[in-house]
């Protein structure tokens, strides 16, 4: 057992690297918690964060909601009876270029 006792147990201690703490989350002042109590809509027009999208990037969202709307609004619209009429006029007016055509080997 004697040649065991100069064993070093626990983890590894490098050199130059040093074990960084937890940084505990930093509590509100105490100016904002009087400022709370008297006037609850200035704390939270601080509190709110700001929106910082570019323009186009804006506008992209707003687009794409209008046409997800839209297509809400088309989809509600029709009825299961009324989709399953169209498909069935969608189908009937396409050739039916899956048929064999008729082949005659005798002429």
């Amino acid at each position: 057992m004697s040649e065991y006792e100069s064993v070093q147990r626990g983890a590894l201690k490098l050199k130059g690297v040093k074990k960084k703490k937890k940084s505990k989350g930093k509590k509100k002042s105490s100016k904002v918690e009087k400022l709370a109590e008297e006037e609850p809509a200035i704390v939270s027009s601080l509190e709110t964060t700001r929106d910082t999208r570019t323009e186009a990037e804006k506008r992209f969202a707003r687009v794409q909601e209008e046409r997800e709307r839209a297509r809400i609004e088309k989809a509600a619209k029709m009825t299961y009876r009324d989709q399953v009429e169209g498909f069935n006029k969608k189908l009937a007016a396409e050739p039916e270029h899956f048929d064999l055509p008729k082949v005659s080997h005798t002429k």
